[in-house]
């Protein structure tokens, strides 16, 4: 991918894109390759099994 130099290349930042700090003054790359800060979301494994769990129990009883 090749930068297009517009502020499509940068995105506010936020707990959803790596970042917590979110400092008003302050974007992000799009592409986090050099502007990342904090990891929030370091379980993924996790998150995906609550995601998953209601799938697994089946359907509800009556």
């Amino acid at each position: 991918m090749r930068p297009n130099g517009r502020s499509a290349d940068f995105i506010a930042p936020s707990s959803s894109n790596g970042c917590a700090m979110a400092c008003a003054y302050c974007y992000v790359g799009r592409r986090k390759g050099y502007a990342n800060p904090i990891s929030v979301c370091v379980n993924i494994d996790g998150c995906c099994h609550v995601w998953m769990a209601p799938a697994l129990q089946g359907g509800k009883l009556r």
